[in-house]
C-alpha cells in the first residue's frame, strides 16, 4: 500500500503557496424547521456583545423554530452548508511559505476582503435559514480571526 498522495498535514509550504489557487472551509449548521419557524426578538445589547455587525442588528429580523411534530419538538430539520474561500494572494503566499501562524494568515485574508465563516452565518441567519445559536456554535473557534 502506498502512502498519501496530495496536499496534506505536514506538506510543505512551498507546495502549498505555489500549487493551490484557494482553500475552502465549510461547516455544516442545522436549518430552522419551516413549519415551526417564528420572529424571535433579540436584544440589541445581547447582539453587540457577540459581534454581530451594526447593519444586521439595525435591519436583521431573527428567526427561530418553536419545535412542533414535524422537527420532532427541536425546532431544526435539516442542516445547510456555511462557507468562507482563502483565495491565494501576493500577500497572502509570503505568509504561507513564512510558515506564520493561521491566525496571521486568516487576518490578511480578512485585510483583502475575505467573508469568513461567520460573516456566511450572519447572512443565513438574516435570509431566515439558521439560527444566532447555530452560527455562535459552529463558529466560535474562528472568532479570534477577526480584530475588532
Amino acid at each position: 500500500m502506498g502512502g498519501r498522495r496530495g496536499i496534506g498535514r505536514g506538506s510543505e509550504p512551498v507546495l502549498v503557496g505555489w500549487w493551490v489557487g484557494a482553500l475552502r472551509t465549510q461547516r455544516l449548521v442545522r436549518t430552522i424547521c419551516p413549519n415551526c419557524k417564528e420572529e424571535q426578538k433579540i436584544d440589541r445589547d445581547y447582539l453587540r456583545q457577540i459581534n454581530c455587525p451594526e447593519h444586521i442588528i439595525e435591519s436583521g429580523t431573527f428567526y427561530h423554530g418553536v419545535g412542533c411534530e414535524d422537527c420532532r419538538q427541536q425546532g431544526y430539520k435539516g442542516r445547510l452548508a456555511i462557507y468562507e474561500m482563502l483565495v491565494m494572494s501576493e500577500t497572502i503566499r509570503p505568509l504561507i511559505l513564512k510558515r506564520e501562524a493561521s491566525s496571521v494568515i486568516g487576518q490578511a485574508a480578512i485585510n483583502e476582503g475575505m467573508r469568513t465563516l461567520r460573516d456566511d452565518g450572519w447572512q443565513k441567519v438574516t435570509d431566515g435559514k439558521t439560527t444566532i445559536e447555530e452560527i455562535l456554535r459552529v463558529t466560535m473557534s474562528d472568532e479570534h480571526l477577526k480584530e475588532e
